[in-house]
Parts: C-alpha cells; sequence; structure tokens
C-alpha cells in the first residue's frame, strides 16, 4: 500500500438501470478535475468501462485468469490521460464462461487479483469505483462492500418495482455488515422511467433503508448519443442539463466523501463540522418504525405487523423467572425446533441440572394421545431424576411447560395435573405456559408463570412479619426507602420480614412463609393482577407500586404503603421534601459531567420511560429518543405533557421489521456518541456509553432516582462492550457466554 488516503466507493443496481453510464461519467468528470480515478467493472459482461475505453478492446482480470498463465496489470489494465493532469484507470473483472462457473466467485478472484498485483501501489489512485451488478446479492457481488475494498455504497434505482426489488436486497446486504465495521450506505441515486408514483416509491425505500437521495436524473436522449459517439454525455454535451445532473451528483458525492479537488480550506472546513443525522433519518422520523412524539398517537403509536427481534437479550424469560423458586425443576413439552431458546437458556445459565424436555413427535399429535404424551413424559423424567438423585436433592415443585399444541389440539391438562400429583404427592406441580401464540389476546407466558408461582403461596391464619415483596425479578435495593419503610413497620410490631422476597429464599419453604405476611407488594405491572388475586386468596392485603419517575407519585405510593401497613412516613424517617432536595442535587451532579449529550431512554430498562424522559428533560438533559413499542397506560399524563412540550422527541419501536436496518449505528456516526439507558437503546444506537438496566434492576423510589442519575454518570465515563453484553440471556443471570 501506498500510504495514499484512498476513496473506495462502489455503485450497486439492478443491471440496466444505468449504473456504467453514470459511474463513466463521473469517473470522467473527477479525472477533468485532476485527480486519478480507477473504474473496475464488476459484471460478468465486462462492459463498465467501454465508453471510456473509446473502442479499445481490454481483457477482463477473468478471462486471463482462465488462461492459467502468467499475466501483468498492464495485460487487464488500459490508462488514459485527461486535462489538468487527472488519469482514468480501467479494469474489468469478468466473469466466468456463460453456464459456467459462479459470477459471485469470479468476482472475489479478479478483485483479490489485482489486489495482489498491486494496483493501487502502481497506479496510486485517489478514488476507486467499483460499478457492480446489483441483481443479486450474493457473497461474491458483496465483495466490494466488504473487507475494505469500498468504503462507502450509493445504491442506483428507479422506480420501477424489480429496481427498487433490487435496491432493497441491497441495502439489506450493507445492514447485515454493518457490526463488522464494512462499507456504509451514502444514499440513492434516483434514475427515473417516469413510471406511476416514482419519486414517492424510491422516497420510501429511502425511508426504509435510512437513507437519503443524493441525486436524480432525468431521462435524456443525449445519453445515448453520447453513447454512440463512444464516449460519456460530460464530454459529448457538456453544457446539457443531464451533464449538469451528473456534475450535480459526483460534486455531492466529492463533498461527503472528502475528494481533494475543491479548494483545501473548504475540504479542511467541512472536516471540522460536527457528524449530522443525514437527511434520510430525519425524513424517516415520520415512518412506521420511528415517529415524533409531537405525531404519535396513544396508546399505540405503531402499526402492528410483522416483527423483528433484535439480538439483545437481558430482558429475563420465562426460563429466567422460574429459576428464582428454590428447589424447583422446570420441564417443557414440546417440539425440538421450538426448544431451542429455553435449552439455550438454561444452558447459558448453567442450570441445566434444573431442566427437562419432553419431546412430542409428529406421529404424536396424529394419535390423538398428547395427554399421554405429556404425563409420562414428565413421570419419565421424574424417575430419572430420582434414579440418580437422593430423595433430598430432588425437585419440591415442579414447574410444567405445555405449549401452543396442547392449545391446538385440546389437550386435558387439568387431567394430566391431577394424575402427576396421584403419582408424585410429595411434589408440587405448578401449571405454566410457554403458548407465544396466545399473549397477544391474553396474559403472557411471563404474566401467567408469575401467576403460577404465586399459587405455591397457601392460606395461613398465622402472621410472622409485616410485608413480602413478589412478582419482581429483581430484589430490592438494599438502600430503597421502602425497605425503611417496611422495617419500621416490623419494628412497630416487633416482627420481622424475612425473607421479603423469592431471592432471599434458599427453600421451598422459606418461599412458602411469604404466604404469612399482613401486605403483598408488587413492584412490576406484569404481576399486579396476580398479586392482587393472590391477595384476596390469602386474606391479606395488597400494594401495587410501579416503577414511578415523577416526584409527586413516588411521594404518593409511598403513602399507599404507609397506610396499608398502618405507619406514617415520618416513623419511617422518610421525609418527602427532603428525599426530593437529594434527588435534584443527584440530577445536578450528572448533568454537570453529562451535559447536552444526547440520551436515548429504553422501555426495557425501566417501566416508565416517557416519566423518566420527562423526568430528564425537566432538569436539562438532552433526551432524543425514547425506545418503545407502545405506551404503558399508566404514563398518560407524561405522553400529553412530551406532546405538548418536547414534540420533536423520537419514539421509536424495538421490534418494527425495519429494525432489520435500523440498528447499531447504522443512521449516522452521532448516535455512536449517545448515552442510552438500556440495552436495547444501545443496540440500536450503536453507542458504547449505555446504563445496562433492565426492568429497574431492582432500583425504586426517590433512592432509585439518585441511583440511575449516578450510573447514568458512569456510564458517560467509562464505555462498555455493547456488542458482548446485550446478547447475553437475562441480565443478572450467571452467564456461560465467553
Amino acid at each position: 500500500m501506498t500510504g495514499k488516503k484512498v476513496i473506495r466507493i462502489a455503485f450497486y443496481g439492478k443491471g440496466g438501470i444505468g449504473k456504467s453510464t453514470t459511474v463513466s461519467a463521473l469517473t470522467q468528470y473527477w479525472a477533468q478535475r485532476g485527480m486519478t480515478v480507477l473504474q473496475i467493472g464488476c459484471d460478468p459482461k465486462a462492459d463498465s468501462t467501454l465508453i471510456l475505453r473509446g473502442g479499445v478492446k481490454l481483457p477482463s482480470v477473468m478471462e486471463l485468469v482462465r488462461r492459467r498463465e502468467p499475466f501483468s496489470l498492464e495485460d487487464v489494465v488500459l490508462v488514459k490521460e485527461a486535462e489538468n493532469g487527472g488519469r482514468i484507470i480501467c479494469a474489468e473483472a469478468g466473469g466466468p464462461l456463460p453456464g459456467q462457473g459462479c459470477a459471485g466467485r469470479g468476482i472475489i478472484t479478479a478483485l483479490e487479483t489485482l489486489r495482489e498485483k498491486g494496483i493501487l501501489t502502481k497506479y496510486s489512485p485517489d478514488v476507486i469505483l467499483y460499478d457492480v451488478l446489483g441483481d443479486v446479492v450474493c457473497g461474491g457481488f458483496a465483495m466490494p462492500m466488504r473487507e475494505g475494498f469500498a468504503q462507502r455504497v450509493y445504491i442506483m434505482t428507479s422506480g420501477e418495482n424489480m429496481s427498487i426489488y433490487a435496491a432493497a436486497n441491497i441495502g439489506l446486504a450493507l445492514s447485515g455488515f454493518k457490526e463488522r465495521g464494512y462499507a456504509q450506505l451514502g444514499g440513492l441515486i434516483l434514475n427515473r422511467r417516469n413510471v406511476r408514483r416514482e419519486e414517492e416509491k424510491v422516497l420510501e425505500l429511502a425511508q426504509d433503508l435510512q437513507t437519503q437521495i443524493i441525486g436524480e436524473l432525468d431521462h435524456s436522449d443525449l445519453v445515448q448519443e453520447a453513447e454512440e459517439l463512444g464516449t460519456t454525455v460530460i464530454s459529448a454535451f457538456p453544457d446539457s442539463a443531464i451533464a449538469g445532473q451528473f456534475r450535480k451528483i459526483a460534486d455531492r458525492i466529492a463533498k461527503e466523501c472528502c475528494l481533494g479537488y475543491r479548494d483545501d480550506k473548504e475540504v479542511k472546513k467541512d472536516s471540522q463540522r460536527p457528524t449530522e443525522p443525514a437527511k434520510g433519518f430525519e425524513a424517516a422520523g415520520a415512518g412506521p418504525s420511528r415517529i415524533s412524539a409531537g405525531n404519535a398517537s396513544f396508546p399505540s403509536p405503531f402499526t402492528a405487523g410483522l416483527e423483528f427481534n433484535p439480538p439483545v437479550h437481558e430482558t429475563w424469560n420465562i426460563v429466567h423467572i422460574g429459576m428464582l423458586l428454590p428447589q424447583s425443576h422446570q420441564i417443557y413439552i414440546c417440539s425440538d425446533n421450538c426448544m431451542r431458546g429455553v435449552v439455550m437458556t438454561a444452558a447459558e445459565m448453567n442450570a441445566l441440572e434444573r431442566f427437562s424436555c419432553v419431546v412430542i413427535e409428529e406421529e404424536d399429535l396424529h394419535s390423538g394421545g398428547l395427554e399421554q404424551i405429556t404425563l409420562e413424559g414428565v413421570t419419565d423424567v421424574l424417575h430419572k431424576l430420582r434414579a440418580r438423585r437422593s430423595e433430598d436433592d430432588m425437585p419440591k415443585a415442579v414447574l410444567v411447560f405445555p405449549v401452543c399444541l396442547h392449545h391446538f389440539t385440546g389437550c386435558d391438562m387439568g387431567y394430566v395435573y391431577r394424575e402427576l400429583e396421584k403419582r408424585f404427592p410429595e411434589i408440587i406441580f405448578i401449571r405454566c405456559w410457554m403458548d407465544p401464540i396466545m399473549q397477544k389476546t391474553g396474559p403472557t407466558p411471563d404474566m401467567k408463570l408469575r401467576r403460577a408461582m404465586m399459587d405455591v403461596l397457601k392460606p395461613s391464619a398465622k402472621r410472622n412479619g409485616t410485608a413480602a415483596l413478589i412478582g419482581d425479578i429483581y430484589a430490592l435495593d438494599p438502600k430503597c426507602e421502602l425497605r425503611r419503610l417496611i422495617s419500621a413497620a416490623d419494628d412497630k410490631r416487633g416482627r420481622r420480614s424475612v425473607p421479603l422476597q423469592v431471592q432471599d429464599c434458599a427453600t421451598l419453604n422459606e418461599y412458602e412463609q411469604l404466604s404469612k405476611r399482613e401486605v403483598l407488594i408488587t413492584r412490576s405491572p406484569m404481576a399486579k393482577d396476580a398479586a392482587e388475586k393472590t391477595a384476596d386468596r390469602l386474606g391479606v392485603r395488597s400494594v401495587y407500586l410501579p416503577g414511578a419517575v415523577r416526584y409527586d407519585e413516588i411521594s404518593a405510593l409511598l403513602g399507599k404503603a404507609a397506610g396499608a401497613m398502618e405507619i406514617t412516613l415520618e416513623e419511617a424517617g422518610i421525609i418527602p421534601e427532603e428525599e426530593i432536595r437529594r434527588c435534584d442535587e443527584a440530577l445536578r451532579n450528572a448533568f454537570e459531567t453529562i451535559g447536552d449529550t444526547c440520551i436515548a431512554v429504553d422501555a426495557i430498562a425501566v417501566q416508565r420511560p416517557i416519566g423518566l424522559s420527562r423526568l430528564l428533560l425537566e432538569h436539562g438533559f438532552n433526551v432524543k429518543e425514547i425506545y418503545l413499542d407502545a405506551v404503558n397506560p399508566e404514563e398518560e399524563a407524561d405522553f400529553v405533557w412530551l406532546k405538548e412540550n418536547h414534540s420533536e422527541v423520537l419514539l421509536c419501536s424495538t421490534i418494527h421489521v425495519k429494525g432489520r436496518v435500523l440498528h447499531a449505528g447504522a443512521i449516522d456516526q452521532a448516535h455512536r456518541e449517545y448515552l442510552a439507558i438500556g440495552p436495547k437503546a444501545a443496540w440500536y444506537c450503536g453507542t458504547e456509553h449505555f446504563v445496562n438496566l433492565v426492568d429497574h434492576g431492582g432500583l425504586w423510589g426517590f433512592s432509585g432516582i439518585r441511583k440511575l442519575a449516578a450510573l447514568m454518570k458512569e456510564a458517560f465515563l467509562e464505555s462498555k462492550d455493547t456488542r458482548d453484553l446485550v446478547p447475553r440471556k437475562g441480565l443478572g443471570c450467571e452467564s456461560l457466554i465467553i
């Protein structure tokens, strides 16, 4: 390599869309401006540089490779001098003979051959243009996107459906390479064919790919006339409107890529400007996957449809939650393909000894005996456990997970459980479900599981403590004022609420003690209904304390909890005004460090992402985006406030299908500098500065706000390995991923 900075650009598009014409025009124009431009055709037809060569025959690289004889660069490269000291360097990759071999593999071989023969060292180009066939984006034709060949990709398209389809596929290929640091999408070039709704369709494509239309070309007969003269329209008809359009596109690309034919001061000035979001990114704010708060609807800002599942797995699933129950064992009854996720979860958290599967085969469904298959499968698992364990080590509770198939076939699970209880009377069988197909019409598997785990708690006339926390996945922060409130209530009664929550329990018997409390408290909306029904069944009081972030609501919730525990906040030493003062101080301290850094808030991290955004905005922070898929009905007041006061804040879906291309800084470099609160926001922004938090992480109330402020400051100052952390399942659980 020469050490010289070389700009590398690839142009893709459907065959016949005008790529070669456009690339050749750009090559000639830049050469006229004194640049050395290397144009490499990446098409088996080997005709990309035809009009630049003026009829001179040029063998393709693959043509000479097939001869299996030594050849030099001069054999496959044509050099033409241009005015102002510029040069045009032509090369054609070529491909296999028609009907033989793989064209994509040919592109790979040709590009590697040119690199190995030192084409950059010999000709020292300022810019390399790859003219690539885009009808098929296999590994070969994607080669210019990868491994340092191209830094930026532009896609040519018209409004014709097949052209749009090819461009969309190219964009998806680029998005798949994004996290590897390969070429970035620079934008679309619209080559008009004057079809119906042409501009509208191409603009929609640009929004889908989160990019911009960087230039437009009108149909002109002069292009064909110039080609018949053996040259480009830039040379043949330099004063024509179409030549002006080509020059405009060339200047736009040159500015974005900092090509050096402009005044050096202008280049330096542009390079020092802060990076701004691409226009297409802003335009897509009004699209279905990203919408400004001012234009959003409550409670569903996005249209339901095909969903994308980003590789962010820190939220807990039913395996993680079930593992909270001590001395328990999980058994899933399903086909092996659907079993993959839960098996991998149990394996990753090093809990396979507490996990078993019963695999359903297709013939089991044909036989109509799914009840018997389920019953005998669970029985077999327990017999095998007993054969290799002592009686003391046998599970005291078994969580049984039937699946969608049991719904479809009308399986009588009541019969299954009755028979299991007869066979194993010493075991508590917990009625769970793994049926994601039902979660759009009723309780989710997560909600059903929390309810089933509470069914273990039995009524008792004895009370051995004031309160128990149920239905939450994380233990309550030890410094939380809610703990102080419970401790004060216990002191008043001469009792101890120990254990306080399932996370404190080492045995099933200890967990069952939670039923002997006067008040059951849950902080999770996923457990609210189950906690209320459980409290009614046990004959005790229930209190729902959601993850509020507004000071007045936190004060009200503390008062509600105090009333249920028959104590006052003053008796517990909790003074809301003092707590608020300390929160303001913590937020001011964080702001002094973070300043106007752009912030993205994630609904995975906190239950009230809009409320948190409001709190931060009111304290001067620069909240730009909120990642959520629906607005929590509990946040209606905060939603209205956001619409009225900060309508520019973007609401961003995390499951919209467009997430395939809108992630990991795919929009612009600026997003990589965001401070994210939550792992999905971090993944979508591509930032390494984020608060790694799921479902509040045990934080609550005033102390939770103060701790979050400290975590924000810490995340701003210290980077994290986002790509390593966010795919790990169940934040806080053991992970064997290395």
